[in-house]
């Protein structure tokens, strides 16, 4: 087995590791110091860039979509989200125009222009979805040697190739892939690459355990930038380019508590490869993110439920939706130390209240119940 060079080897250790499985499950926490020219922008940030982009396209174009600068992530996503659902169910207004007309027939000349100017407008929005994602969250966003120096540290801590760790992130960017390939890990993203085609996605054994010691599959639970679906085939092309809607239309969730994962035939594929990781994990550190999603928490609570030992790092960091879970701050970035907790947490599935006060990473909740490792 060859080592990862700046996988940082670990010393010598009270227990063994090699029966540990590690699940990380980041959000955008465990991007936004990652940035190459600025900080990645969290929900919030995005929300106040995708507002003043599109009131480009027409000026108050935002606020016909209900969305507004000043809002919170969560609202800001069940704003978008309603507008989306909206979208989706368009194509019945039109068929069912005649149900609110006088005499149930027709369509007087008002309503037809409404609904032909609510298409247009709508299609306008989601290309400008579609563009911003791209802009703000596409690789060349991210900072290599920044990503290289913050997941060092977290590999560091988390046992190095000791230990086999897999990455399940609700992030639209590259900063794992970037992150772990600089610290000579094998990235695996579902992508199968030839020579002679552009590469297509097929997930299957992105959960298996497998020969995963010198290597992590990265399972973006929301899909990526760059990945695209045309005639049924989904495929990726580079990452660090602005959208392209000649290519397809973008595998990409946009921000919506309600969004059901399981409905994108191609992200669906993804969660079953998340569930059959989870249900062989022994550890899963949650990394930067606000938990702000109801379908990932469930998967979280039940692992958390069989035992599996469950850490919630972040900057302000709450175990609300998982309560069994412990929590600890962090602020994940290229210039925080090797987090001191790593070893204990691996080895015991605790953390004690003996980290020294003033570290960046310190403990903020009650012990856990003593659970299997």
């Amino acid at each position: 087995m060859t080592t990862a060079p700046n996988a940082v080897t670990t010393p010598p250790t009270k227990a063994d590791l090699s029966d540990r499985k590690v699940v990380i499950v980041s959000g955008a926490g465990a991007a936004h110091l990652l940035g190459a020219d600025r900080d990645v922008p969290l929900m919030t940030e995005w929300a106040d860039f995708l507002i003043k982009e599109l009131d480009t396209v027409e000026r108050g174009l935002a606020r016909a979509i209900g969305v507004h600068s000043g809002a919170s992530g969560p609202e800001f996503e069940e704003a978008l989200g309603l507008f989306l659902e909206w979208v989706q169910a368009f194509q019945l207004n039109k068929k069912f125009a005649a149900v609110g007309m006088e005499g149930l027939a027709g369509t007087r000349p008002e309503i037809t222009n409404w609904l032909a100017r609510s298409e247009q407008n709508s299609a306008r929005v989601i290309e400008e979805l579609w563009a911003s994602l791209y802009r703000h969250f596409k690789a060349d966003t991210i900072d290599r040697d920044k990503a290289q120096k913050a997941y060092a540290r977290l590999d560091e801590a988390l046992g190095g190739v000791l230990v086999p760790k897999k990455v399940a992130t609700t992030n639209y960017e590259q900063s794992a892939e970037i992150g772990f390939e600089a610290i000579n890990y094998a990235v695996k993203d579902g992508f199968r690459s030839v020579s002679w085609r552009t590469p297509t996605f097929e997930p299957a054994g992105l959960g298996s355990w497998e020969g995963t010691l010198a290597s992590v599959s990265v399972l973006h639970l929301h899909g990526a930038t760059g990945w695209y679906r045309r005639d049924g085939t989904v495929f990726r092309q580079a990452p660090d380019q602005d959208y392209n809607a000649t290519l397809g239309v973008p595998v990409i969730l946009p921000p919506d508590p309600k969004k059901n994962p399981l409905n994108d035939a191609t992200v669906a594929g993804l969660w079953s490869e998340f569930q059959s990781a989870l249900a062989s994990a022994t550890h899963v550190l949650v990394l930067g993110h606000s938990l702000h999603d109801p379908a990932l928490t469930r998967q979280l609570r039940d692992a958390s439920g069989r035992g599996v030992h469950v850490l919630i790092a972040g900057i302000q960091p709450s175990n609300a939706e998982i309560p069994d879970g412990l929590i600890v701050e962090l602020e994940f970035g290229p210039d925080m130390p090797p987090p001191p907790w790593g070893r204990e947490w691996l080895e015991t599935g605790k953390l004690s209240s003996t980290i020294p006060a003033g570290t960046p990473a310190t403990i903020t909740s009650s012990q856990s119940r003593s659970r299997r490792h």
